[in-house]
């Protein structure tokens, strides 16, 4: 499995680029004056790396802290933080976690923002018969059980992009990297 975490961006598509993003319900909801200006000046390049840029966020980093609320593994985190030798498996029974993003991309025109683009992108996550991993104060992988995603980017109350990923069966194990740590930050210290 690759280190390389999957982001709100890539699960919704619009890291792939402009070829996977259609742009026209956004310069739909612009205005004449915004379609003049903006429509031949490789808008939905534009939009699909402020959003790449704007939904770079890990989705791992979306699902630990809603894990973290569940009591079993607060204190499973606890106790892996205070012995560090200590391993513990908190099962979980099915659910779902779902977060909502706010991205806005603000488009340039000669150096000056023209207009604001706000977007609405909704994450569902569903869980069923997983086995959390925890030690040294963090969750490590996930063990048996399935999951399946969704995601969807909307502009103006229309749906721009959707995605589902079919269901993965964990016959083994999920690995969470560890957290990099800045070394210029820690040397600083």
């Amino acid at each position: 499995m690759s280190d390389t975490p999957l982001t709100l961006a890539s699960l919704i598509g619009v890291d792939a680029g402009a070829s996977s993003f259609d742009a026209g319900p956004v310069l739909g909801g612009l205005g004449h004056l915004g379609q003049a200006v903006l429509s031949g000046n490789g808008l939905a390049d534009a939009i699909a790396k402020g959003l790449t840029q704007a939904l770079n966020v890990d989705v791992g980093a979306v699902i630990g802290p809603a894990w973290q609320t569940v009591d079993s593994v607060r204190a499973a985190l606890k106790a892996t933080r205070e012995d560090e030798t200590a391993t513990a498996h908190v099962p979980l029974a099915a659910h779902q976690i779902k977060s909502s993003h706010s991205p806005s991309v603000t488009l340039m025109v000669s150096g000056f923002p023209h207009v604001d683009l706000a977007f609405a992108v909704d994450f569902v996550l569903k869980v069923d018969g997983v086995e959390l991993g925890i030690d040294k104060g963090r969750i490590s992988h996930l063990r048996s059980g399935g999951l399946t995603a969704q995601a969807a980017l909307k502009f103006a109350g229309k749906t721009l992009a959707e995605k589902r990923t079919p269901r993965l069966d964990l016959p083994g194990r999920l690995h969470f990297p560890a957290p990099k740590v800045d070394q210029t930050a820690e040397a600083a210290a």
